[in-house]
């Protein structure tokens, strides 16, 4: 695949993601599909990673994710992007709080015969917390 049928193909992805077309994401992720933290271990089989999709989307009404920028090299693609969405249904151990967030994500992916085969992900997880009102503010926590 060319550079631009990669971008492409991750645009798809993302788009996918955002309305939890989970046939769409089982069509252009392999069998042996990954979600890897970019620090430690563990991650997610396929099956689970669109199970987190469900849950993410059930638990923030009005999500969006817009990609800023988008770069592709050899079978990698990286993704930075803006995360929107409201508190508004069970997230993990946290009940609905109502507040919205806005958020910096960054994603590097590894296309494999022409299918995402890995997914990785950082994001502001403390300004998400925070805006959430999960976590005190950073001039609060001294």
């Amino acid at each position: 695949m060319s550079l631009e049928e990669n971008k492409k193909l991750v645009a798809d992805f993302f788009n996918a993601m955002k309305v939890a077309d989970l046939e769409t994401l089982d069509k252009i992720t392999t069998d042996d599909f990954a979600f890897k933290p970019m620090i430690g271990e563990g991650g997610l089989k396929k099956e689970a990673f669109m199970k987190m999709i469900g849950g993410v989307l059930g638990a923030f009404s009005d999500h969006t994710n817009r990609i800023d920028d988008i770069v592709a090299e050899g079978d990698k693609v990286s993704v930075r992007m803006t995360v929107t969405g409201v508190h508004t249904g069970q997230w993990g151990k946290f009940a609905p709080t109502g507040k919205s967030f806005k958020i910096a994500e960054c994603f590097f992916l590894r296309i494999e015969n022409g299918r995402i085969a890995e997914y990785m992900g950082i994001k502001d997880a403390l300004g998400q917390y925070q805006q959430l009102g999960i976590l005190p503010p950073n001039d609060e926590i001294g």
